[in-house]
């Protein structure tokens, strides 16, 4: 008997970054790809992923206590196929905070409460993206603007990412 099973096919970039962590950007991090590299400074959370085209999108997640800054809107892309420069722009939030490029980002801690008494915290979250018109490259790197924290300078790690394939079934209906 044959039958067929809800599968998601498609090419992603996987990160790695010196002091990053690896995680999925789908559904509260628990589905999809491992396509999003996540670096952790002061209580600070900066999730980054590049998408074909070439997008780079920004997350940061900005906790109580915390202001953080972008010293400057430029992402700088490299590649075999080249060097290209974009800069970001703030992106309307889904449940994040909005606010304006070269503006604070202030943070904000809340505790939700889930079904059958489970507790969940979720910071401010701030969205940017880059559109980067560049040739399509199996590996690409990606340096960030410095990051000011409370009046701290902090230089991110460089990014690269990979293309791979990623398979995941029953993806459309597990969200």
């Amino acid at each position: 008997m044959a039958g067929c099973m809800p599968v998601w096919v498609h090419n992603y970039y996987s990160p790695n970054a010196d002091g990053g962590t690896v995680t999925k950007s789908t559904c509260r991090k628990s589905i999809g790809p491992p396509n999003r590299s996540e670096i952790l400074k002061e209580g600070v959370i900066i999730g980054v992923q590049a998408h074909d085209g070439v997008l780079i999108d920004v997350d940061i997640e900005v906790p109580s206590g915390k202001t953080v800054k972008l010293t400057n809107p430029m992402v700088t892309i490299k590649s075999t196929n080249g060097n290209a420069t974009g800069a970001f722009e703030p992106l309307i939030p889904y449940g994040g905070a909005q606010w304006q490029m070269g503006g604070n980002m202030v943070g904000e801690t809340k505790i939700r409460k889930l079904f059958f008494g489970g507790k969940r915290t979720d910071f401010n979250t701030y969205l940017i993206r880059a559109k980067i018109p560049f040739p399509k490259s199996d590996v690409i790197k990606v340096t960030l603007p410095i990051v000011t924290i409370n009046n701290q300078n902090y230089m991110l790690p460089e990014i690269t990412f990979t293309k791979d394939t990623f398979i995941e079934f029953f993806m459309p209906i597990n969200c």
